[in-house]
């Protein structure tokens, strides 16, 4: 599509953090298109922002005195393309990390950890055409379904936070590094602190971050292992997590 179908859904979607599209959400399909409107679809239960989106809802329940979080980055740890592409080409083009992906997930989910994917995506920006955007979430949505269909541990149990690219002058604080995902994240299971190792409600200790940026010689940056870091968690490689 030539326009910016998040712009033709109201600068509130778009800038306004915690206005998550709903079933009550009217966009007309005429004005859209097929694709705009498949878009409105994935994205119910969305929080969309320009430099960070999210399918968590406002307030996360927990039956536990704190949370234990298991963070996973995306591309390169959780899946991997069918096609081999170091980018997927369509939102099908995707495998998992290795045969014990699912089944290392079901034993964090029965365990009752939080599992949430903090993922950088360069691939699209939102502002931009919606293809990409639209491959993205859609790829995720179908992710999350595949699991809590195949167990009902996941439901409610599984989120996706995304820092798209953002062209603007100052740093993005949501893109790894950096901690704003975290903090989004924070805000999301209600944690007031001054500081991530703050965090009183969150199990630290037990706590853990799974990323291919971890500096290695054949890596592409280190930025998985320094976000772990700064946030005070343990930190693994996907080979050493899934495979060892």
């Amino acid at each position: 599509m030539s326009k910016d179908i998040l712009s033709l859904m109201g600068k509130n979607v778009c800038m306004k953090r915690h206005s998550a599209l709903s079933s009550k959400t009217k966009t007309p399909a005429s004005i859209l298109g097929k694709a705009g409107a498949t878009l409105v679809e994935e994205l119910k239960g969305w929080d969309i922002s320009l430099d960070c989106i999210s399918d968590m809802p406002p307030k996360i329940q927990n039956d536990q005195e704190s949370f234990k979080v298991a963070g996973f980055d995306l591309d390169g740890t959780l899946i991997l393309t069918k096609s081999g592409s170091t980018f997927p080409k369509h939102e099908r083009d995707w495998k998992w990390f290795d045969t014990n992906t699912i089944r290392k997930l079901q034993e964090l989910a029965s365990q009752d950890y939080l599992i949430v994917v903090f993922s950088n995506q360069g691939g699209f920006p939102v502002k931009s055409t919606s293809k990409r955007f639209l491959q993205f979430v859609t790829k995720w949505n179908e992710i999350r379904r595949q699991l809590e269909e195949l167990d009902s541990n996941f439901q409610d149990r599984i989120f996706m936070i995304a820092a798209p690219k953002v062209n603007l002058e100052e740093p993005p604080k949501y893109r790894k590094p950096e901690i704003g995902m975290w903090n989004y994240f924070l805000e999301r299971v209600q944690v007031p602190c001054s500081s991530p190792k703050d965090a009183k409600n969150i199990d630290l200790s037990s706590s853990f971050f799974v990323g291919d940026a971890a500096g290695r010689k054949t890596d592409f940056s280190d930025s998985d292992k320094a976000f772990a870091q700064t946030i005070g968690i343990q930190f693994q490689t996907p080979e050493t997590f899934f495979r060892k």
